[in-house]
């Protein structure tokens, strides 16, 4: 794993992937790639950085990531847990 910092990271192994990309009428779902149940908390950020959502969920199924209101262009969703973060980018 390498590490950019505290807002993003690029892991050898992605254990989450954001199904379709780019979004679907706004709409994109994060999965995450673990056979246990976790509190994940997301962050939805812009090409400058700047947090436009920021919710907590649970890792048993699909997050709803959602971008309706937003241009469309590059995001980033950075989610973490208690051992594990990763930033993954997404087309709207």
């Amino acid at each position: 794993k390498f590490d950019l910092g505290e807002n993003y990271s690029i892991a050898s192994q992605p254990r989450a992937s954001l199904i379709p990309n780019p979004a679907h009428n706004g709409e994109a779902y994060l999965r995450l790639k673990s056979n246990k149940v976790e509190e994940v908390s997301i962050r939805i950020m812009d090409l400058n950085g700047r947090i436009l959502q920021s919710f907590s969920s649970t890792s048993e199924s699909a997050i709803k990531i959602d971008l309706k209101n937003e241009a469309s262009g590059l995001y980033f969703i950075s989610f973490s847990t208690d051992n594990y973060s990763e930033t993954i980018k997404l087309v709207r």
